[in-house]
């Protein structure tokens, strides 16, 4: 009998590619539409929506939102472009980017786990992702923000790490905090090359995030911070945040640490940088906004699977 491949029978990286783009395209479905129900409808109900999308259109919003204005002048395009209202354009921008942070997190994972463990991997992030959706005030650059963070793991474990400096630069854009990325490829890729290499890198991505965010803070000028900005008073009495901090952080971190000598030294390097991000975030943000915690969700879950996976075949 002829064992050999049939003509026309699809290659199996295809096949699994397809595959996870259709559970992508399935998982980022369900989880915007979780979204529209716990957040979109009550928020356009009171007009919310549309009252964030006008302010920071219009130069009026608080700092940071005014700060982010790619995710809402994106929905203004899409609205004037295809869908005619704003909240059809938001629910799809939300669509879109979700989607991309899931394909973007599974070809992450699986530079460190076969398709069966990346696949489970997949499934935990979007099992957690509805933890995340909380009040809708910063809620739009979220998932945008998450796929930046995604596409930056990806492209450091993919030995691209220049990839970093326009990502870092359009990312901030539309949040600040793609400016951390320069940090985490340098902390990854320190001694792969010349160390002079890595700190020129790093030092050009950290300033085009601050380019990007210098020209927004020049053209829309100064904002209003309602909030303080040390925060961490505020994150010690208010402790709810623990709710999603524990399934989502705390176990799938004990998990990595347990399982440290089978980790390679990318995913032990990005779990230091999971700790640098923590300190920062309790730092200067107010730790009950769990979306907060959505971009490390990757390294997290990657981290503990790869432990784990050695573990069981030891």
């Amino acid at each position: 009998m002829d064992d050999a491949p049939h003509a026309g029978v699809p290659p199996k990286k295809l096949v699994e590619l397809v595959a996870v783009i259709l559970a992508c395209a399935t998982f980022a479905y369900i989880a915007t539409g979780i979204h529209l129900v716990m957040v979109d409808r009550p928020a356009e109900e009171k007009g919310v929506i549309s009252g964030w999308h006008n302010l920071v259109l219009a130069g009026d919003a608080p700092s940071p939102n005014q700060y982010r204005p790619g995710a809402y002048l994106l929905a203004e395009w899409m609205k004037n472009a295809f869908f005619g209202d704003i909240y059809s354009a938001y629910f799809y921008e939300r669509l879109f980017f979700t989607f991309t942070t899931g394909l973007f997190s599974f070809l992450f994972f699986r530079r460190f786990l076969p398709f069966g463990w990346s696949l489970a991997a997949l499934c935990w992030f979007y099992a957690i992702l509805p933890q995340t959706y909380i009040g809708y005030g910063h809620q739009p650059a979220d998932p945008i923000n998450a796929t930046f963070y995604g596409l930056a793991y990806l492209a450091v474990a993919s030995g691209a790490p220049l990839w970093v400096i326009p990502i870092t630069g359009i990312g901030t854009f539309f949040r600040e905090t793609s400016i951390l990325l320069p940090l985490f490829s340098l902390i990854i890729t320190f001694d792969k090359r010349p160390l002079w290499h890595s700190l020129v890198r790093f030092a050009v991505g950290i300033l085009a995030g601050l380019v990007v965010y210098g020209l927004m803070r020049y053209y829309y000028g100064p904002a209003e911070h309602p909030d303080p900005w040390i925060m961490v008073g505020g994150n010690l009495k208010e402790l709810f945040w623990l709710r999603f901090f524990l399934p989502a952080t705390l176990v799938p971190g004990a998990l990595a640490i347990w399982c440290w000598k089978g980790l390679g030294p990318y995913l032990r390097r990005s779990l230091i940088f999971v700790l640098i991000f923590l300190i920062i975030h309790f730092i200067f943000a107010r730790f009950g906004e769990t979306r907060l915690l959505l971009p490390i969700l990757p390294l997290l879950i990657c981290s503990a699977l790869a432990g784990l996976k050695w573990k069981l075949e030891k």
